[in-house]
């Protein structure tokens, strides 16, 4: 199964369309796996909690009795968490990732970080888009045109074409949740959903594409 790391701007990023809008050429950056662990371990290091999480939630929903009791107990929860990825886990998750930056000299244009994540999951780390062009683009996160529902289309073409069975991904507001839920998203029904509901941020979000 090809990974992550072997696509291309192109193929998930509406690069020309972009351009357009912005009305110049942009820079344009990729970064894989290694790469981005020296330039970048923040990012780097989200995505792989991210794999390590994704073991721990199948064994909730796979073995639910093993979790009814401490699921409010972080701790507890902590320990259980702790006992799955040393006996799930024969080798460190893995790092297959992508990075894909496009900018000009105000700001960046798009970012698109994508993650191969265990249990058949294609995480999309992070997604953005701005027009630095425009003054406060910034808080919005959004250049128009369709260009977010085309590169969640080609982001799912390229996991369904290549065996995955979902994507995930973790929206950082309500307002960025209530949009992903639109494109079919869901809160996942886990502790880090509760928790994300009650706090109103940090929604873990699936999406079954099997």
């Amino acid at each position: 199964m090809p990974t992550v790391e072997q696509l291309q701007a192109s193929d998930v990023i509406p690069i020309d369309r972009i351009e357009a809008i912005i009305g110049r050429p942009l820079e344009h950056s990729r970064r894989v796996g290694a790469e981005l662990r020296i330039q970048d371990p923040t990012d780097f290091n989200q995505a792989i909690e991210r794999s390590i999480m994704r073991v721990v939630l199948s064994q909730e929903v796979q073995f639910p009795e093993r979790f009814a009791d401490i699921r409010r107990e972080p701790s507890l929860y902590d320990a259980a968490c702790r006992h799955i990825l040393r006996h799930k886990l024969g080798s460190p998750p893995p790092a297959t990732q992508v990075y894909f930056q496009g900018s000009i000299e105000q700001g960046d244009c798009y970012i698109l970080h994508l993650a191969d994540t265990l249990e058949s999951e294609l995480y999309i780390s992070d997604i953005y888009l701005c027009n630095p062009l425009i003054d406060g683009a910034a808080e919005h996160t959004s250049i128009g045109h369709g260009i977010f529902d085309e590169i969640l289309r080609r982001i799912e073409a390229f996991a369904r074409a290549n065996g995955y069975a979902r994507l995930g991904l973790s929206a950082y507001r309500e307002r960025n949740m209530r949009s992903f839920a639109k494109r079919g998203f869901v809160v996942e029904d886990n502790m880090y959903g509760d928790v994300a509901q009650e706090v109103g941020m940090g929604y873990p979000m699936i999406k079954s594409i099997s």
